[in-house]
């Protein structure tokens, strides 16, 4: 130690301001956060606890393989685990229908008939439904030449007379020498019971504008069904995503279910997504007009 520091802290030591100081260590204060500080490891690194309890624990394979004779793939033989009710989508108590005409079923059932089966051959469309009424147990719908259509004429010269119960899915004709009814599009006698629902899963296969209109809206369709006795298509989409999105309002989707309406010449169906059955999106045509349905 030079001169010159010793003579420093002997100058100090004799001040009186430092005599008997008995000042404490004072700690400096916490610099304040910064906003684009980055997270502490302890705070950004996943809880092994916490992701435990969020998950199912996963129980790994240990029983014995055996070669599937049919397709040559090696199975399990250990039974599967039990499914969590929690993560199941809701069950559908009912599946999907004609979703007919609130306002008259009955006519609303035979126009379907009658276009779906083209009973008039060329002039199926130059013809006018007449509202249903009672006759005897069933309601009476009147199909008559009209007049007003596009085909031209002036007769409304009665066509047919449906006898309808929309209840029991079934339709005669009111006079027993008119021409007899065809089958529905699935098959099945109008005076009988509906045939089973056709599904096509590979739906490339399913020839429809209806789909392709879809798939140029860049919606993926997994499934194609025909309820209504073949009239009806219920559509399954991988997923609801835009322009077509889960719970979207009935405005936001009318520029899309016209376009869609149009490509199934203005015949109804339905949509649903994924696994969850119990949710349907009803679109009516030739309005668009669509409304979310539970089943």
């Amino acid at each position: 130690m030079t001169r010159t520091i010793r003579a420093a802290l002997a100058s100090i030591a004799a001040n009186p301001m430092f005599v008997g100081c008995t000042c404490s260590k004072v700690d400096p204060e916490p610099m304040p956060a910064s906003s684009s500080a980055a997270p502490s490891a302890a705070a950004s690194a996943p809880s092994a606890e916490r992701d435990a309890e969020a998950l199912p624990p996963v129980v790994a394979h240990s029983g014995k393989l055996e070669r599937d004779p049919d397709g040559g793939h090696l199975k399990p033989t250990t039974p599967r685990p039990s499914e969590d009710p929690a993560m199941l989508p809701p069950k559908p108590q009912r599946e999907p229908d004609f979703d007919l005409d609130p306002l008259d079923p009955a006519r609303d059932y035979v126009t379907r008939y009658v276009r779906a089966t083209k009973r008039y051959g060329d002039k199926t469309e130059c013809v006018a439904y007449g509202a249903s009424f009672d006759k005897g147990q069933w309601r009476a719908v009147e199909v008559k030449d009209d007049p007003k259509s596009s085909c031209g004429g002036s007769s409304d010269a009665l066509r047919d007379t449906f006898l309808v119960d929309v209840g029991a899915d079934k339709m005669t004709l009111d006079d027993p020498k008119a021409k007899p009814l065809a089958n529905w599009p699935d098959g099945s006698d109008p005076r009988g019971k509906p045939s089973p629902i056709p599904s096509q899963e590979d739906w490339k296969k399913f020839a429809s504008p209806l789909v392709d209109e879809l798939v140029k809206s860049k919606l993926t369709v997994v499934r194609v069904q025909l309820y209504g006795r073949g009239t009806y298509p219920v559509l399954t989409l991988a997923g609801w995503r835009d322009p077509m999105g889960a719970n979207a309002s009935p405005e936001s989707l009318l520029p899309l279910t016209q376009k869609l309406c149009q490509a199934s010449e203005n015949k109804p169906f339905s949509v649903f997504a994924g696994i969850n059955r119990s949710t349907i999106l009803r679109v009516r045509c030739p309005s668009g007009q669509a409304r979310w349905d539970k089943l």
